[in-house]
């Protein structure tokens, strides 16, 4: 009789061969968000980590960044495992990635061990750094606490906005469970220097709020997904203008 295998922990951490490299992730994973890779004329890779409107976001972070003249600087806010990061900078881009969670920043820091000029801060940014905020330890939404949280099950995590640290990106992506608005109010004097910004969406109210503070910034944007946005300035086109056969504008209700 074969041994019983024992079954993985969720969190625990399994490497996968991913985007032309050896790539890390958390058990959990796993389920949700391997796919085929939709878009392999662009991303690297038979199998990847995200779906449809994750893939579309990052075929089109890679055309930005394609061939720019100058190396861009790009920031991940809501890194995760690094995905996004590590396409940016697999295209030679410097990469500044910005992750909450604290086993999650272990990860990203491995898959990027490849490119040692990234740098990699494990903080939550906001619209103000003298918010207390805590994170689910498994989980991951940002959840607000206003008296003594459960230690057991919610980490303290240092809050900072994105202004704090005088960055002038090319191209920013931000994925942050809902805190979008909060996230672009501590950005106003960064997005002056930003030339595309790619933004997850989580309800109405978010997308309001976001689409609000782009178009402030100076940017035009397109929804390009479910669940993202995309805002450029000109010269740069929207994707609706050099891409064929992209699908309609989508209604966030």
């Amino acid at each position: 009789m074969g041994q019983d295998k024992t079954p993985m922990m969720p969190d625990e951490i399994i490497e996968m061969d991913l985007y032309g490299t050896r790539f890390c992730m958390p058990y959990r994973y796993i389920s949700h968000f391997l796919y085929l890779n939709c878009y392999p004329e662009i991303i690297p890779g038979r199998t990847v980590y995200g779906s449809l409107q994750e893939q579309r976001a990052q075929a089109l972070m890679i055309q930005y960044l394609y061939d720019r003249k100058q190396k861009p600087i790009f920031i991940d806010i809501g890194a995760s495992v690094g995905v996004f990061s590590l396409l940016a900078a697999q295209q030679g881009a410097d990469v500044i990635a910005f992750e909450a969670m604290s086993n999650l920043c272990v990860v990203l820091k491995e898959n990027l061990k490849a490119y040692p000029d990234t740098q990699i801060h494990c903080c939550i940014l906001s619209n103000d750094s003298n918010q207390d905020l805590y994170i689910g330890k498994w989980g991951t939404n940002i959840i607000e606490v206003r008296d003594e949280p459960d230690e057991a099950l919610l980490e303290k995590v240092q809050v900072n906005r994105l202004d704090d640290y005088s960055l002038t990106p090319y191209l920013i992506k931000v994925d942050v469970e809902g805190m979008g608005i909060a996230v672009l109010e501590g950005a106003t004097e960064t997005l002056k220097q930003t030339s595309v910004i790619m933004v997850e969406i989580h309800d109405g109210n978010e997308y309001v709020g976001v689409t609000g503070l782009i178009e402030k910034a100076g940017f035009i944007w397109q929804v390009i997904s479910e669940a993202h946005v995309i805002g450029v300035k000109p010269p740069l086109l929207l994707p609706k203008d050099f891409l064929i056969h992209w699908p309609r504008e989508v209604s966030f209700g």
